[in-house]
C-alpha cells in the first residue's frame, strides 16, 4: 500500500493511501519552525564557507630515521604527487615528526612553501644521507628555497629551529632513509 502527502493551505498535511482513505495531521507553527531550523543547520553544517582539505590528502608511508642521538618519525613523499603536495594544508607537526623528499635522480632542489601553513627547517642531505644544507622556511611564502649543491637525493623537512634545537650541525648522517622507488 503507497501512501501520498501533500500540503494544503489549511496548514495540514495530508496524506492518502493507495486505498484512497484521507488521513490528515495538524503540524503546529512550532514544530514547523523547529523542522525547518533543523534543515537550515544540515545545510550550513554540510556547506562551509571554504572547504579544507584534509590534514594528510594522502596516506603516506611512514618510517623512523635516526639523526644524531635523536629518533624521527617522517612520512614520505616519493611520488609525483605526494612531493607535489608535502606539507601543504597543514595546519601543525607534532614534535620529532616530519616529511622526506625521495628524488629519483641527485639534483639541484628547489621548494616553496605555497600553502604550507607550518614554519619548517628544510635540510637537504647527500646520496649518502649526509646533511648539505639547513634553510628556513616561512609559511605560506612562495619565494624558491634552492639548494646550493646540485648532488641533493633528499629533502628533509621538520619544525621551524629542530635541527638547531637538537643540536644536529651539517655533516650529520641520517640513517635509515628510504631508497626511491623501482620505476
Amino acid at each position: 500500500m503507497s501512501r501520498f502527502f501533500t500540503w494544503e493551505s489549511t496548514g495540514r498535511w495530508s496524506g492518502q493511501s493507495g486505498t484512497g482513505s484521507l488521513h490528515s495531521a495538524k503540524f503546529s507553527e512550532k514544530a514547523l519552525c523547529i523542522l525547518a531550523i533543523l534543515f537550515l543547520s544540515l545545510g550550513f553544517l554540510f556547506s562551509g564557507c571554504k572547504e579544507e582539505p584534509p590534514q594528510s590528502a594522502f596516506q603516506l608511508k611512514t618510517t623512523t630515521l635516526q639523526i644524531g642521538s635523536e629518533r624521527v618519525t617522517v612520512e614520505i613523499a616519493d611520488t609525483p604527487s605526494t612531493m607535489r603536495i608535502g606539507l601543504m594544508y597543514r595546519l601543525s607537526m607534532p614534535e620529532n615528526h616530519g616529511m622526506v623528499f625521495v628524488f629519483p635522480e641527485l639534483r639541484r632542489a628547489s621548494f616553496w612553501m605555497h600553502e604550507t601553513k607550518i614554519p619548517l627547517d628544510i635540510a637537504y642531505l647527500d646520496h649518502s644521507g649526509v646533511i648539505l644544507e639547513i634553510h628556513p622556511a616561512k609559511p605560506m611564502d612562495e619565494t624558491q628555497i634552492v639548494s646550493r649543491s646540485e648532488a641533493i637525493a633528499y629533502a628533509l623537512e621538520m619544525n621551524l629551529g629542530w635541527f638547531f634545537t637538537h643540536k644536529i650541525p651539517l655533516g650529520t648522517q641520517v640513517k635509515g632513509l628510504p631508497k626511491f622507488p623501482a620505476q
